[in-house]
């Protein structure tokens, strides 16, 4: 997500859903940056990831801005944002970094 907000020069922002995740513009332009979710040029089809093996995902929507730093609005976020996994009893944390939107997973 982060490359492609970069590539293409448009931010993009992830939200989370339970049991899937989709990747879609902050700001519809023409086409073809009105598409809602994406579409990831590696498949070809909408950037919309359904989770296997009964995963789900929690956490707010993540928006990152054209120079692929993490953003709330337009400005920077200042604190981790962190998204929770979990499979069964087994959860992870997912965390996002500002400023450089490094992302680490581990379990707590």
């Amino acid at each position: 997500m982060q490359m492609l907000a970069m590539s293409w020069g448009q931010g993009l922002r992830l939200t989370a859903a339970g049991t899937s995740y989709s990747v879609a513009y902050v700001t519809a332009k023409t086409t073809p940056c009105n598409l809602s979710p994406v579409i990831d040029p590696a498949t070809g089809q909408a950037f919309s990831v359904t989770l296997e093996n009964n995963v789900t995902l929690a956490g707010g929507p993540t928006s990152i801005d054209t120079l692929g730093r993490p953003v709330n609005g337009a400005a920077l976020i200042t604190t981790n944002t962190t998204y929770t996994l979990t499979a069964g009893a087994s959860t992870w944390s997912v965390v996002v970094s500002p400023i450089t939107g490094f992302v680490a997973v581990s379990s707590p």
